[in-house]
């Protein structure tokens, strides 16, 4: 799916669907399941490096007017998406790497939403 996404995203159309096979759809209904069912836990070393990185945004956004707002909803917003990311991979805990990504898609947002739009939009 991401790489369908991101083909069109760069090509502006429809990838050749030679060569293509569809996902079977009975399979992605039962990983969704299964992932559903999935309730990875936060541990505490990376609960204190979210409160640390929480408090530094905090910091920063006071001081640096360019920034942008950080609430607690912000803070809401990161465990929602790691744990949702660890629960892709099928995992019992958040690791690191979700809570990265998580960061990353939330700093990324601000400039999808502001960017030029392709002109196939």
């Amino acid at each position: 799916l991401a790489e369908h996404i991101t083909y069109v995203h760069m090509k502006g159309r429809e990838p050749d669907k030679e060569g293509m096979k569809p996902l079977d759809m009975s399979l992605m209904r039962r990983y969704i399941a299964i992932c559903k069912r999935k309730q990875p836990v936060l541990d505490e070393r990376l609960r204190d490096r979210l409160v640390d990185m929480y408090v530094d945004l905090r910091k920063e956004a006071r001081t640096n007017k360019d920034s942008t707002f950080v609430s607690a909803r912000s803070l809401m917003a990161v465990i929602r998406l790691s744990t949702a990311l660890a629960r892709l991979r099928l995992a019992d805990e958040v690791d690191t790497v979700d809570i990265d990504e998580a960061i990353r898609l939330l700093e990324v947002c601000p400039v999808v939403f502001l960017a030029k739009p392709l002109p196939f939009w």
